[in-house]
């Protein structure tokens, strides 16, 4: 089932099955520090989860696919979507560190945007990212988000307190961005 789709990935609505995979990502040290998580989660725990997040009526959360493959490798999608001030969080996560740095994730945030910004009609997207995630920070830069400001020490990781960064994408910056990179081309 493809709801949303890239050059090398799709977005498939979660499934209960997805939830032995998650486990393993929601107990990875590595992820849980880029994510601010601090205790192991159940596979009950990750069950519950995956279903609350494909059940939810204020949010989107989607599957991660490769194409080639058809491989799981993370989860993207829209939080809190508020449809009275048109805005909504973005969350995603790829859990499978052997596909980190390869672009997948810009092709799922754009694959979301695009569907929040042309479907959803919403005028913002808004995220928090660690400070210490600095491949996530310059991703998002990259597609066009701005810094709206700082969370100080938010997040303990590691016996160091982190800022949470603020961002903020509005409908008006991302249909500019895609026209003058469509012009580019």
């Amino acid at each position: 089932m493809v709801f949303l789709e890239g050059e090398r990935i799709y977005l498939r609505p979660l499934e209960p099955d997805d939830a032995g995979t998650c486990y393993r990502w929601f107990n990875n040290y590595r992820i849980m520090g880029l994510i601010g998580e601090a205790y192991p989660f159940s596979r009950a725990v990750a069950a519950k989860r995956v279903e609350e997040w494909s059940q939810t009526s204020d949010s989107v959360s989607l599957a991660i696919v490769t194409k080639k493959g058809k491989y799981f490798i993370g989860t993207a999608g829209l939080i809190h979507v508020d449809t009275v001030h048109r805005r909504a969080e973005l969350g995603i996560l790829i859990g499978e560190e052997e596909y980190w740095s390869r672009g997948l994730g810009t092709e799922a945030i754009n694959a979301i945007l695009t569907y929040g910004f042309d479907r959803l009609n919403l005028n913002m997207v808004y995220l928090g990212v660690i400070c210490t995630n600095e491949r996530a920070i310059r991703c998002y830069e990259r597609i066009g988000f701005s810094h709206d400001g700082v969370i100080r020490e938010k997040y303990l990781i590691d016996g160091i307190y982190c800022d949470c960064i603020m961002m903020s994408l509005l409908q008006r910056e991302w249909k500019q961005k895609r026209e003058h990179d469509t012009v580019r081309k």
